[in-house]
Parts: structure tokens; sequence; C-alpha cells
């Protein structure tokens, strides 16, 4: 496959997204090292273009969880709305919090494999 740069990837060859590395660029997130679980609350409330590109199942450039253009996620909307439901059974059935002798929160624990094959 030859990309439209002129990039040539060789059949087989595997290509790895660090798509984690984008939610940590200070271009695109103020402070990204710092949990803060209303940053997408204040972008989406910045201005109408901003609540509409920063949706949990938005697609886009700074975002490649569901994937990109024509390779979009087709089932990220029955995905969040799974993802919601579980968030509310964890709260509504279970008092979570840290042990009594841990004051701090545990570091975070970041994982993630999108890799993709080319096939002929």
């Amino acid at each position: 496959m030859t990309l439209s740069n002129g990039l040539r990837i060789p059949k087989g060859a595997r290509i790895v997204l660090p798509t984690g590395a984008i939610n940590m660029d200070r271009e695109f997130f103020e402070d990204p090292q710092t949990f803060d679980g209303f940053r997408y609350y204040r972008i989406r409330t910045a201005n109408e273009e901003a609540r509409n590109t920063n949706q949990m199942v938005t697609v886009g450039k700074k975002d490649l969880t569901w994937g990109y253009g024509k390779h979009a996620c087709p089932g990220r909307y029955i995905a969040e709305v799974a993802m919601k439901l579980l968030v509310i059974e964890f709260l509504m059935r279970y008092d979570i919090r840290l042990p009594e002798n841990v004051k701090e929160r545990p570091k975070n624990i970041e994982f993630e494999g999108l890799v993709c094959c080319l096939h002929p």
C-alpha cells in the first residue's frame, strides 16, 4: 500500500497508533497529566462548535478512540449506552472508596493496543 504522501507500507506490516499519546498532548489539552473529571464538560461549553465536536461518540483527529473517517466504528453509539449503563450499575450497587489507610488515589494505569495488519 502506498499512502498519498508516497510512504509505502509493505504487505503484512503492523501499524501501531499511539492513540493514548494524543490525550497527553499539551497542544490539545491543558494540563493533560492531571485528572480532571470536568475537562470535556468545560471544552463543550466553550462554544457551539466545541459542543458538537467533543461528544463521547464524536470522531476526529484529536481522539482516535472510535477510529476516523470511513473507518469510524459504527457500533460506538451502542457502546456509549452500554458504558453509561455499566457506570450507573456500579454507582447504584457499590460503595466505591479507597481503603482507610490509603490517602491518595492510585497512579493511573494506561493500557491500549490498537494494531492494524495490512492483508492482501
